[in-house]
């Protein structure tokens, strides 16, 4: 609970800076829709894909809106 309090606070700061806050490393939707909810709008991480080479992710590209 400590832990997303914290990150909580640092994004509000960011928010209301008028930064851009990108989160990364979500897992979980868990976590995708706590930072969400915080006003959030981008993301990436392992829930959406792992790191792999651009080839392989040229050649996945037409599948990611299904």
């Amino acid at each position: 609970m400590l832990t997303y309090k914290l990150v909580s606070g640092i994004v509000k700061i960011g928010l209301d800076l008028n930064l851009r806050v990108l989160v990364e490393g979500i897992e979980t939707a868990e976590q995708f829709y706590a930072f969400k909810n915080n006003g959030c709008i981008e993301f990436q991480g392992y829930l959406w894909g792992v790191p792999m080479p651009l080839n392989d992710f040229i050649k996945q590209l037409p599948t990611f809106n299904k």
